[in-house]
């Protein structure tokens, strides 16, 4: 006579597989989440240097302007001092942003003030505008004639000019594959 357990043997251990299946799944979501709001950092905090290691946009421009030691020198000068300028620029910049807000969602709004803070947030614009122009014409300084055209056209993309052919290692991904095999057409030949 077969007892219950051993008529059921294999559903039992079917239940008991789903059960620590469910386990380590619950185990594994709740270790992720832990793990990346530990992770996240502030979007104001600078990048953390590795020693023995360049930061990445300093390697990036490095080999796509191809400088050689004594160019590379004068472009980590320049470059410091561009960051540390728009470094302040841009947190001030962040402050005005977020006293803008504060004001915008108070309940009796002061429109001179939203309208002085306007007036400061254009002005941080402009001078992070200018430090960018003069640190662009600084690592000119340094180029020559085919650095200048590359160091142009990172700046174009940098500035936003989709209409650029993209730069190594920065491509637009599916869009430029979906362009190649003509799946779809683009932007000039649809508007006719």
């Amino acid at each position: 006579m077969k007892t219950f357990f051993s008529q059921n043997r294999l559903l039992i251990w079917l239940v008991i597989f789903l059960l620590v299946l469910n386990i380590s799944a619950i185990s594994s979501i709740i270790y992720h989440r832990v793990r990346e709001t530990k992770e996240i950092p502030s979007p104001f905090q600078p990048p953390i240097a590795w020693e023995g290691r360049m930061p990445d946009e300093g390697r990036f421009l490095r080999d796509y302007l191809e400088l050689d030691k004594a160019q590379f020198e004068q472009f980590m000068i320049k470059r410091h001092g561009f960051q540390t300028k728009a470094r302040g620029i841009t947190e001030e910049l962040r402050e005005k942003k977020v006293e803008f807000l504060e004001e915008l969602n108070k309940k009796d709004t002061d429109t001179s003030k939203i309208r002085e803070l306007s007036e400061d947030i254009g002005q941080l614009h402009k001078a992070l505008r200018l430090e960018s122009g003069k640190y662009y014409l600084g690592l000119r300084t340094i180029c020559n004639d085919e650095q200048r055209q590359k160091l142009h056209r990172f700046f174009m993309h940098s500035l936003g000019r989709h209409d650029m052919e993209p730069l190594p290692g920065r491509g637009r991904g599916m869009h430029q594959r979906m362009m190649k095999n003509n799946r779809i057409k683009p932007w000039k030949d649809s508007i006719n």
